[in-house]
């Protein structure tokens, strides 16, 4: 391996044989829409203010690493997802070290991702964690960020449970049994709503959307989140972004849910 002098620091230059290993260790992700330009000026921005820091850690214009460090940070997160994980340099005398090393590896991911792909492998479409249903990924983010999947994944199907509790009014059950009292074909009671898909409760494409939110928050609750919840280890990345995926479909469901209540139903018949 090669490297460059960037103001007095030594950084590795890592020739194409090294490029699958620098994936492996960061992972790759989907950069479908952002401005590769600006990003990866964000990112000198930093490199050149680390080099340029005095003793006391300011520029003589009155930029600060750290508030530079603020900036560059979300570029980091979408670029090289668990960077701060899998680039930790514990006993570091400098502590923008792992920074510094990160708006690198960052820069080049952003200047050679179609060459990347190619070497790497198939470039399909690939799931963006920022584009699933703002339930989950607010739910998840800090977690995912810190490359804790397991606990990212459980936070967003609580979450999930959470919002359909608030939608319906009901406290007293919740997972996947409140799934299937929600979408129950049963008509509503007193306390006890119901959600329709489409609003109609006679229509047969409704009880089959129904009957199908039933048995996949129940696979989500019985297959995902209770394994999450009890076993030990964490989950490998794209294990864990499958997952957020499923519970991500459960939350555009109840969010656009059509709540019918006991008054709805007098009124119809009356």
């Amino acid at each position: 391996m090669t490297y460059c002098a960037t103001f007095g620091r030594q950084y590795p230059i890592y020739a194409p044989e090294h490029v699958k290993q620098l994936a492996n260790e960061v992972g790759m992700t989907e950069l479908s829409g952002i401005d590769v330009d600006a990003a990866k000026q964000i990112l000198r921005d930093f490199i050149f203010v680390v080099g340029n820091t005095d003793v006391v850690g300011t520029l003589d214009g009155g930029a600060s690493v750290a508030g530079q460090a603020q900036i560059a940070e979300p570029v980091l997160d979408r670029v090289l997802p668990g960077w701060q994980v899998n680039l930790r340099r514990p006993g570091s005398l400098n502590r923008w070290s792992q920074h510094t090393e990160a708006c690198h590896r960052a820069i080049a991911q952003l200047a050679n991702e179609e060459r990347l792909r190619r070497i790497l492998g198939d470039s399909g479409p690939k799931i963006n964690a920022g584009t699933l249903h703002p339930w989950i990924w607010d739910a998840a983010r800090s977690l995912w960020q810190s490359g804790h999947y397991r606990q990212a994944v459980a936070q967003a199907a609580i979450r999930v449970n959470a919002e359909l509790q608030d939608k319906i009014g009901r406290r007293d059950i919740s997972e996947a049994d409140l799934f299937i009292q929600a979408f129950s074909n049963d008509a509503p009671k007193e306390g006890a709503p119901r959600l329709r898909h489409i609003g109609d409760i006679d229509s047969r494409t409704d009880q089959s959307l129904r009957r199908g939110t039933r048995a996949f928050a129940d696979g989500c609750y019985a297959a995902i989140r209770n394994p999450i919840s009890h076993e030990a280890g964490d989950l490998s990345e794209p294990e864990a972004l499958e997952n957020l995926a499923a519970f991500s479909i459960l939350a555009r469901w109840v969010e656009r849910a059509v709540i019918v209540t006991v008054d709805q139903t007098r009124s119809i018949h009356t």
